[in-house]
């Protein structure tokens, strides 16, 4: 499993724009194969920063939807909101520890 934890630095506009994004973005992402699961995270220091929990089953599949069209048509709806360029890191899971 991979996970990526994404940061958009995004103006009070934007800001308020987002969760309407993300909820554009979840809905195509249902059809993508290999798609887990998005969330939305708040920073509890930060209320004004926009972090997403993105979760894929491998790379390659997460590779696949990082590169479509459709990923960066729907990324660039953020460009008029955005402060600087968002920030993305990978995580593969590895196994619990209970």
């Amino acid at each position: 499993m991979i996970i990526v934890h994404i940061q958009h630095f995004l103006n009070s506009e934007g800001q308020n724009y987002f969760p309407k994004w993300l909820e554009a973005v979840a809905n195509i992402l249902r059809q993508f194969e290999g798609f887990v699961s998005l969330q939305q995270l708040s920073n509890l220091s930060d209320g004004s920063e926009c972090h997403l929990l993105l979760e894929f089953e491998s790379l390659e599949l997460l590779d696949k939807w990082s590169s479509s069209d459709t990923h960066n048509e729907l990324v660039s709806k953020l460009d008029p909101f955005k402060i600087r360029p968002y920030k993305a890191y990978r995580y593969r899971c590895e196994e619990k520890l209970n």
